[in-house]
């Protein structure tokens, strides 16, 4: 008779339980809203100043991946990004050809394995490493290279030096 008192208690306690928790609500996540290089530069020139941040990367770069699937997944990184930064993804090996102040950026081998774009070239300074950042100011012109993987809480203070 215990056994059918006690069994009957952990039954009612847990169902108890799942009644009395109320669903979690579904965070709304934000989002860095990603635009072109020649859009980042337009709306520059436009009147609309912001820094530029873009991100460099490649198809084949696992940190790149991990960057994206991370640090710019972060909310707080998304949130600062958006506020104050025009944010660019770019594929350093692209075969689009780009057009900016009547400069054509092209890749210039674009059937060779891992050839890399005129346009990324220019922004890392031959530089190529991925990923990389690189940061512009409001006059579309350079600032710093910040290459490499980082946390949400380190980028964060690139993000914040760069802005302030």
């Amino acid at each position: 008779m215990s056994g059918k008192i006690i069994l009957t208690v952990l039954i009612t306690i847990a169902s108890f339980g799942s009644w009395a928790q109320t669903p979690e609500t579904p965070k709304t996540t934000t989002k860095i809203h990603w635009i072109t290089y020649k859009e980042a530069v337009q709306l520059n020139k436009e009147g609309k100043k912001r820094k530029i941040i873009t991100d460099v990367f490649t198809e084949w770069c696992g940190w790149c991946k991990r960057m994206d699937a991370s640090t710019f997944n972060d909310q707080a990184v998304a949130d600062y990004v958006n506020k104050y930064f025009w944010a660019v993804k770019f594929d350093a090996e692209t075969k689009d050809t780009i057009v900016i102040d009547k400069i054509v950026y092209v890749n210039q081998h674009p059937s060779a394995n891992r050839s890399t774009h005129d346009l990324a070239q220019k922004l890392l300074q031959n530089q190529m490493s991925y990923p990389s950042y690189v940061f512009l100011n409001e006059a579309n012109q350079a600032i710093t290279i910040v290459p490499g993987y980082y946390p949400a809480s380190d980028f964060m203070l690139w993000l914040r030096f760069i802005a302030e």
